[in-house]
Formats: structure tokens, C-alpha cells, sequence
């Protein structure tokens, strides 16, 4: 194996280009080596996971309940005899007898729909086989990878400090930069089918130790993997039929339900992160000063990928030519390349793209009417992508959606024109629902509040730190299970809003509201991520200076009320922050905030004063996009050096500017320039 790690023997075979790269990182260790005493189990360690561990866990095929566990530690001399056969076995690389019974339990994944492929199939194992592999995989694995920042910043999923919901705040963000710059882009969502299911044990083998997991601890996988037998667990009791890894029909993958998969899948996603990230463009998004960028191929949360292509992600890769082929035709064709490059690394490592329900993409392009924005429907100019992932000339396709078409992603519904339409309508069927159930029940008063408190509002919340739900929608979505309940306590529904909300101790029913909720979330991640500016901290710098220089005014717009300056942004994630400090009087400074720089030391910056004078909204709201049009910020950048004459490209609205500046491509309306 060693020499197979050290040589170089994929450049000179007949392999697909996009298996050599996957198997040529996967070869290429990039982890400093780890202390194979920091894989050893002792009795401190054994005693305290089974302490903690709750009672309730299903584990345990041969009969042996967690409590036995939990009972058997108590005892020093017993938790040492315990400890002492399991460490022994996993150091050797031998699987105790009652190690190799799995009982396979098979969940629904929409409720009330057996369809056959639409089943979750988790595995159930001896409870101290569990703690193996959550221990060492889950733990000193990962700690050690996460210590020396060897997972790929893409992945989001099972990672230990990281939020799932970044990577939808990622999508939400980019969508709001793409929007604001007006250039071209695409977005794709892809979605790889039961990626822990699929892993090819030896590929897998080779991604763990290319991460610096010992060896000794592969041949333990590979070992279970090829002993393992496995039940159907029914309503009926435990099959008496079986079945495991044959020679002639080999097993792939780790299984749901065991503590390895998430640190295995994340050893081939790094793989596939680190591959995409060095051959193909990706998602480039740029600082109004140029100075700041994020550029990634993808976030992942597990195996539901969100990438895309934007124009400064293109151009990364292919500096702009002179050709007369439209950008987003080459964007359309770059983003093909993309996704086929992905889905052969994928398959490479023993998965597959699910394309039937799952992966779509979207085109994205802007026109521009009367000085208004709207983006293209270009789903129905432009085809339906197709590829090949399996090296077999097959046809599989991905749909091309239109811009106003809303998909989900952990959760959140997001649209890449900003719309909220389809967030708003599964949150209010939720309340709806709720209100449904709760009225044709058996709940007294105090489990309808507890249930209100307890499910609703948890279940409504989850995805609002990541949307722009507007304080009317979030108002408006209680209303069917707000009427219910208020029902139950002997309340009419029309009650102040004031006394539903207020606090208990002044006479209020202490009843959440998903304004102030969605609020709290959105500065709490915002926030967080600034302070440790990881990835979507750098994102969400870049989106708070493209707000910055929409308004164009000196001072950071976070300290600065909403109410005065709402008239002149567009609809975006940032600005509903500022909406909703603006609604509890509150600001936010953020130190190092970029604001638009002066050429002088005494210049006058053109929209701070303009704000000052007494004319209407509109006028005003004029001004600031011949401002953008023209890319200024300052009086001075209007003049030439002496101050006396007025720079010609300015007079005559000529696309050309002092500044390095990033601004947006806007297009004014004919009688801009006219008069």
C-alpha cells in the first residue's frame, strides 16, 4: 500500500482525466501524522461515554439494553475488563461475533408514502461496536482534522461548531451579490443518492489514511465490512433471512446510523472539494474595492450541493476575449463542464447524482427596462442540461428552472430572484395545519399552549434566519394556529398584539414573535461569522459593502436608520437586518467596516448631501443611479484635478470611472440622458 500512496502510476493509465484527479488527491497524504496513542481506548473514555449515553438509544442486536452498559461501568473493574476486549479487538483489527449483526430498520422518507425507493435505511449495532466508531471516527478523527484545517471549507455537514444553515445563508448571499452586480451566473443544486451507501470500502480506505487515520484501523473497517450480516427489522420482529458482502456481490458503503459515516463521506467530499476547487471556476464573488473575494466550487451539507458559476468565477479561469459569443452562453457551457466533472468524481468514489427530483439549475441574466432590473426567464430560451456521469454514453438531465422558481435547501426555500412566495405558503400550511389538528383534538388548554411553544414555533423558526420574510408575512403566518389557540384560552382573536406578545410578568401570554425570532437569528449568524470570518463571514462582508455602496453614503450603514435610507436599496438579506434594527432602535458596528474612500482630503460625498435636500424619494432615488451609472462617490470624482471643468465622461454618461471600483451594470432609461 505504501508504495502505491508514494508512486505516481495514474498520470500513464487509460483512466478518464476526472478519475485520475479524484485518485491523484486521493493518493497525496496532506495531514501531519497522529499519535496512534490518541486512538486508544481507555477505561476514562469508556466509562464516560456510557454515563453520558442515553437509555433510550435503540442499539444492541444481541439483546444487550444500553442500561447493562451503563450498569456494567459503574463499576471500575468491570468498566476495565470492558474497555480492555474492546480496545483489544479494534488494535488487532478483529470484529467480535456479536459485532457482525446488524438489524436494518426501514423509515419512511415521506410520511405516509412506502414508495420503495423513497425509504431511509438505518443500521443498528452492538451498542460498544457504536462507541468504537463514534470515538474514533467521530471524535479523534475529526478533532484532528479540524485542529489542522484539513476539511475543506465546502463541507458544512457533521462538522462539530459548524451550522448547516451557512451554507443556505452562503446560497441566500450569493444570490443577493449576483442580483446587486447584474452579470451573469448559474446556480446548481445537486443531490448525490444514499452517498453513505455507496462508498467503495478500498477508495474509502485510501481517503482515510490520505487524512492520517492509521492503518490498522482501515483493515478494521474493511474487516467488519466484508463479516457483517445483515436482518430486516419489521413490525412482524427481526427476519430470519439474511444477507451480506459476497465476492460476487460485493456491499458498498458504511451505513446510515453508524458513527463513521459522517467522517467517511466527509473524507471523499474533501477529496471532491479539493479537485473541483483546482480545476474548475466556481462561485467568485467580489468586493466593491476588489481587495476582498470568496471563491468556491460549491457547500455542501453532507451530500446536498449547492455550486454555480458566476462571471469574476469565469474569468478567474478564462480571462474575458474579444469574442462575440454572449457571456451567459459561456457561462452555460462552462457550467456543463462543471457539473459533468463533478458527477464523474462523484461516481468515481461509488456514487451518483439523484437526477429525477433533485438536481436542477438555473441561468441567470438581466434586462432592464425603463431603469428597472428583472432577470430573464431563460428556461425557456436555453435547453436542459445533459451529461454523462457514468463513462457509459448515457444521457442523464438536469432541468433548468426559471429565476423566480423556488427550491429547497435544508429546509429553506430560496429563489434566485429574492422572491419569498413559496417560504411564505409551507410556512403558513404549517400553522395551518397545526391549527387543523389542534382544533379536531383532544389537547386540554395547557398542552395546546406547550404544543404552540413547543412544535409550532420551533418548526416555523428553523429556516427564517436564512429567508427575508417581511414583519407583515411573519405576522400573517400565525394567524391560523394563533386564532386556534387564542380560542382555547377563552381569548377572542382580536386581542392587542401587545398583550399576546408581551411578557408575563406585566399581564402578556409570553407567546413568541417570528419577527423578533427571525431578527435574533439573522444578527446571531451574521455576527458569528463576521468574528470568526470563515467563509461565509468573508461572503457576508462582501454583501454589507455592496449595500454600502448602493446608498453611497460615508458613515456604515448598519449604525444608520433603515427608515431613511429604504427607498434607495433593493431587496436583499442584508438590508432586512438593517430593517430590523431599525425596528428595535438598535445598530451594529463592525470595525474595518469598508466605506466608499474620498479622493480629497476635504471632499463632499454626493449622497449625503443629497439626502439633506427637500425633494421627493424619487429624485432623489434618480440621482443615486446616474451616481452608480457613472461610478462616483464624491464631488470630487466629478471634476477634473483643478476643479474647474466637469470630466466628459460624466457629462456625456460615458461608462468609464476614476475609481478601480466593482459597481453594477445598470442601464438608464433613454430620458436620463436626454435631459
Amino acid at each position: 500500500m505504501d508504495e502505491i500512496m508514494e508512486g505516481d502510476i495514474f498520470k500513464q493509465s487509460n483512466l478518464p482525466d476526472e478519475s485520475k484527479d479524484f485518485l491523484q488527491h486521493m493518493t497525496s497524504n496532506v495531514q501531519p501524522e497522529m499519535s496512534l496513542n490518541d486512538y486508544i481506548i481507555t477505561d476514562s473514555k469508556f466509562k464516560t461515554f456510557y454515563s453520558k449515553a442515553k437509555e433510550s438509544t435503540s442499539s444492541s442486536p444481541s439483546g444487550l439494553h444500553l442500561g447493562h452498559w451503563k450498569a456494567g461501568v459503574a463499576d471500575s473493574d468491570i468498566c476495565r475488563v470492558l474497555a480492555g476486549l474492546v480496545n483489544l479487538a479494534v488494535q488487532n483489527t478483529y470484529t467480535l461475533k456479536r459485532w457482525r449483526k446488524v438489524v436494518s430498520i426501514l423509515m419512511e422518507k415521506v410520511k405516509g408514502n412506502p414508495i420503495i425507493h423513497k425509504f431511509r435505511t438505518i443500521h443498528l449495532l452492538e451498542s460498544d461496536m457504536n462507541f468504537v466508531l463514534r470515538y474514533t471516527w467521530g471524535r479523534q478523527f475529526m478533532k484532528h482534522n479540524e485542529s489542522n484545517k484539513a476539511w475543506h471549507s465546502n463541507q458544512y455537514g457533521s462538522r462539530k461548531g459548524i451550522q448547516g444553515q451557512s451554507a443556505t445563508l452562503n446560497k441566500v448571499l450569493t444570490l443577493d451579490v449576483i442580483r446587486y452586480y447584474a452579470e451573469p451566473a448559474a446556480i446548481v443544486d445537486n443531490d448525490a443518492k444514499a452517498c453513505y451507501d455507496r462508498m467503495i470500502p478500498v477508495v474509502l480506505s485510501y481517503a482515510l489514511i490520505r487524512l492520517d487515520l492509521p492503518k490498522h484501523l482501515t483493515r478494521f473497517m474493511c474487516g467488519w465490512l466484508e463479516d457483517a450480516t445483515y436482518f430486516i427489522n419489521t413490525s412482524k420482529g427481526v427476519s430470519k433471512h439474511k444477507y451480506n458482502s459476497k465476492l460476487q456481490s460485493y456491499l458498498f458503503g458504511t451505513g446510515q446510523g453508524t458513527g463513521w459515516s459522517p467522517p467517511n463521506w466527509g473524507a471523499i467530499s474533501d477529496i471532491i472539494s479539493t479537485v473541483m476547487s483546482h480545476n474548475t471556476p466556481g462561485m467568485k464573488l467580489v468586493h466593491p474595492n476588489r481587495r476582498v473575494s470568496s471563491n468556491r466550487s460549491f457547500d455542501a451539507f453532507v451530500d446536498d450541493v449547492n455550486g454555480g458559476l458566476t462571471s469574476d468565477g469565469l474569468h478567474t479561469f478564462h480571462p474575458p476575449s474579444a469574442s462575440h459569443i454572449p457571456l451567459l452562453q459561456t457561462i452555460y457551457e462552462q457550467i456543463k463542464v462543471n457539473i459533468q466533472y463533478y458527477s464523474r468524481l462523484l461516481f468515481t468514489s461509488g456514487g451518483k447524482l439523484a437526477f429525477l427530483d433533485k438536481c436542477r439549475a438555473y441561468l441567470l441574466e438581466f434586462e432592464w427596462k425603463n431603469g428597472k432590473r428583472f432577470m430573464i426567464n431563460t428556461a425557456d430560451i436555453y435547453s436542459d442540461i445533459k451529461l454523462d456521469q457514468t463513462f457509459q454514453n448515457k444521457s442523464d438531465t438536469i432541468k433548468l428552472l426559471n429565476p423566480n422558481e423556488a427550491r429547497k435547501m435544508l429546509g429553506a426555500y430560496t429563489a434566485p430572484d429574492g422572491n419569498t412566495k413559496v417560504q411564505y405558503k409551507v410556512l403558513h400550511e404549517i400553522s395551518k395545519e397545526w391549527g387543523h389538528k389542534v382544533t379536531n383534538g383532544y389537547l386540554n388548554r395547557f398542552d395546546v399552549q406547550n404544543s404552540f411553544k413547543l412544535g409550532l414555533i420551533p418548526a416555523l423558526q428553523y429556516p427564517l434566519g436564512v429567508g427575508m420574510l417581511t414583519e407583515k408575512q411573519c405576522d400573517s403566518l400565525l394567524v391560523p394556529a394563533m386564532s386556534t389557540m387564542l380560542n382555547f384560552m377563552g381569548v377572542v382573536s382580536t386581542v392587542s398584539r401587545d398583550i399576546v406578545h408581551g411578557p408575563s410578568v406585566y399581564g402578556g401570554f409570553a407567546i413568541p414573535n417570528l419577527y423578533t425570532i427571525q431578527g435574533y437569528h439573522k444578527m446571531q449568524m451574521m455576527l458569528g461569522h463576521i468574528r470568526k470570518m470563515d467563509q461565509t463571514g468573508k461572503i457576508l462582508t462582501i454583501a454589507i459593502a455592496t449595500v454600502q455602496q448602493e446608498v453611497g453614503v460615508q458613515q456604515p450603514i448598519l449604525s444608520l436608520p433603515f427608515s431613511k435610507f429604504q427607498f434607495l436599496v433593493s431587496p436583499c438579506w442584508i438590508n432586512e437586518v438593517w430593517r430590523f434594527l431599525d425596528s428595535i432602535s438598535g445598530s451594529i458596528q463592525i470595525y474595518d467596516t469598508w466605506t466608499p474612500p474620498p479622493l480629497y482630503t476635504k471632499d463632499i460625498n454626493i449622497m449625503d448631501t443629497v439626502l439633506k435636500w427637500d425633494i421627493a424619494d424619487s429624485v432623489k432615488t434618480i440621482i443615486n443611479m446616474c451616481r452608480l451609472y457613472c461610478k462616483v462617490y464624491y464631488i470630487g470624482d466629478l471634476y477634473e484635478s483643478n476643479g474647474k471643468r466637469m470630466k466628459q465622461h460624466i457629462l456625456h454618461f460615458n461608462e468609464s470611472s476614476y475609481h478601480d471600483d466593482k459597481f453594477p451594470n445598470i442601464e438608464l432609461p433613454r430620458y436620463f440622458k436626454e435631459h
